[in-house]
């Protein structure tokens, strides 16, 4: 179909979806039979035009309609694709976070082992207490009646010692 004037398609086109804007529904919502619907309220508001013909109006309607559901497919994908990657970002966070969490409790293990070792362990020179001291190499039992300063081990020479309480 020739179309005579075009501005004045395009000012018609502009005033249909201006009408159709004023109708609130949000059109992401819309069924295209409620959006046929709507779109054909909107052009018989437009059949008291002087400067535009029954079929101008059809095929702007027809244009009107493509595009709405156009860009109604276009929101729907792209907020399925926006809800997709938000899934997909809240599972990827969710992951570092758990590998975080799991690295931080894995040191924060070996840290607390390390120091209950350190707790459990008596080197040559410090100064303990009555007990028995194991030498943490060749296991030679040391017995401490009186409070002195560890030596090294008898047997071996290593510093490191392990303290039992004899009661």
């Amino acid at each position: 179909m020739k179309i005579a004037n075009k501005t004045n398609i395009v000012e018609t086109y502009n005033h249909i979806l201006e009408n159709l804007s004023e109708i609130k529904s949000s059109v992401e919502d819309l069924s295209r039979e409620d959006l046929s619907m709507k779109i054909a309220y909107a052009k018989n508001k437009l059949h008291n035009l002087e400067d535009i013909t029954k079929e101008e109006i059809d095929l702007i309607t027809k244009y009107l309609y493509k595009d709405i559901i156009a860009a109604k497919d276009n929101i729907s994908k792209t907020t399925s694709q926006i809800k997709d990657w938000i899934i997909k970002d809240i599972g990827l966070t969710e992951d570092k976070l758990l590998h975080l969490f799991t690295k931080v409790v894995d040191q924060s293990r070996v840290e607390l082992q390390q120091m209950e070792n350190l707790l459990h362990e008596w080197h040559s020179g410090e100064v303990t207490s009555i007990g028995t001291l194991e030498c943490k190499s060749c296991g030679t039992k040391i017995t401490i009646t009186e409070t002195q300063i560890i030596k090294n081990c008898s047997n071996c020479g290593a510093e490191v010692f392990q303290k039992h309480f004899d009661y």
